[in-house]
């Protein structure tokens, strides 16, 4: 079984310009637009998962304390660089400045990219730099430690589905696999990597 993968709105594109898998996992806004495109069937679409947004630094760098809206607000305001992308996990992380009330004075220290942008700039800069985005994509990078999800009513949630592709010629193999997603034995090995 081969994997791929990519955030949702990419994986949205690809299967919209033909590619073909057996199995897509992506956030539910995309299955439904996928089904109104004729790309996918509607049908069932068990939740895998959900995570959380989250920040992070390098490393190298100091260890924060963002357990609190207000010791976020601290840390951010003494950042040099924020790197966040242009999706849902980065749009939640802007609607946190707006929540803040620090947007318009973090703004020249801000650096939005595409999904998979996010981490060269923190990674190859040399000053106080943060990237906020998934918790587990954070934790999961090499060189880049999560300080932690952000605090209280600045969090929002990113579910994910699983659906079968309509043009999967390994359908008992997918559904299986689907099944097997939502297993207590996935849930915790999710669980153990960020994903509620």
């Amino acid at each position: 079984m081969n994997f791929v993968f990519d955030p949702s709105p990419a994986v949205k594109e690809r299967i919209e310009d033909g590619e073909t898998a057996d199995v897509v996992i992506v956030q539910p806004d995309f299955v439904d637009e996928l089904v109104t495109a004729g790309k996918i069937l509607a049908g069932d679409r068990p939740i895998i998962g959900r995570v959380g947004v989250g920040l992070g630094n390098r490393m190298s760098s100091p260890v924060y304390d963002i357990s609190t809206p207000e010791k976020l607000k601290e840390t951010l305001l003494g950042a040099d660089m924020l790197v966040f992308n242009n999706v849902a996990s980065g749009n939640t992380f802007a609607k946190a400045l707006e929540k803040l009330r620090i947007a318009e004075t973090v703004k020249a220290k801000i650096l939005r990219t595409s999904p998979n942008g996010i981490f060269d700039p923190v990674l190859k800069g040399k000053g106080n730099d943060f990237v906020a985005g998934t918790m587990p994509l954070i934790a999961t990078t090499p060189s880049i430690k999560l300080l932690g999800p952000l605090p209280g009513d600045l969090q929002n949630y990113l579910t994910y589905t699983a659906v079968v592709m309509p043009n999967t010629s390994q359908r008992e193999t997918a559904e299986g696999f689907i099944k097997f997603l939502t297993s207590s034995k996935a849930k915790e090995a999710f669980a153990a990597n960020g994903v509620n």
